[in-house]
């Protein structure tokens, strides 16, 4: 997704900046000076996997540790607290539905969802400074729902008003940023032994 952006879409104009992917899970890609950052083990950007909870009752992750991030902010966490408040098990799609039509409760699980992603993103404004956030991932289609609850939190917890800096960038829901950065890797595994690729 970064590569792509960085590549091909929003992202070719800037040398530093996050991409975040929301949806079924929560992702990270980080572009520094230009260059993808992956960590010395590839492992970096898992944010949805990163604790804001140690409360023994907090929600249990897909990971099997409990407190995560992707358990407070990605569609099953939406999915769960919609049940919580309504006693209703509804799909996603069907809680994005009811949220287009002004359901208290479907607007209150994205917005509460946004309040996460927006205290999670303002730690990473925080530690990377970076020019642009930008949102990818199937969730965008809610984006109307819970961007505007995430830049609230970013504000508000960033230091030295680091978020007056950042563009924020919300993608149209797709899988082209996806398709655009796999045929990125795979063009820099084919030539990787003949270009000096950044």
């Amino acid at each position: 997704f970064a590569i792509g952006e960085k590549f091909f879409g929003s992202g070719k104009s800037y040398e530093n900046f996050l991409c975040l992917s929301v949806g079924e899970g929560i992702g990270l890609g980080i572009i520094i000076e230009g260059k993808l950052f992956a960590g010395s083990h590839n492992g970096a950007g898992e944010l949805g996997h990163t604790r804001i909870s140690f409360d023994p009752d907090a929600p249990q992750c897909a990971c099997g540790k409990q407190g995560c991030l992707e358990s407070y902010a990605s569609d099953r966490a939406v999915i769960r607290t919609y049940y919580e408040k309504t006693g209703k098990l509804l799909t996603i799609d069907a809680i994005l539905q009811a949220a287009r039509q002004n359901d208290v409760n479907a607007l209150a699980v994205f917005s509460r969802m946004g309040s996460y992603l927006g205290i999670a993103v303002s730690s990473l404004i925080n530690l990377f400074d970076p020019q642009a956030l930008i949102i990818g991932g199937e969730r965008t289609n809610a984006a109307q729902f819970f961007v505007d609850e995430l830049w609230k939190h970013v504000r508000a917890n960033t230091v030295y008003d680091l978020a007056k800096g950042v563009e924020l960038i919300v993608l149209e829901p797709s899988n082209d940023e996806w398709i655009r950065g796999v045929a990125a890797l795979a063009i820099r595994e084919f030539f990787s032994n003949t270009t000096n690729w950044r």
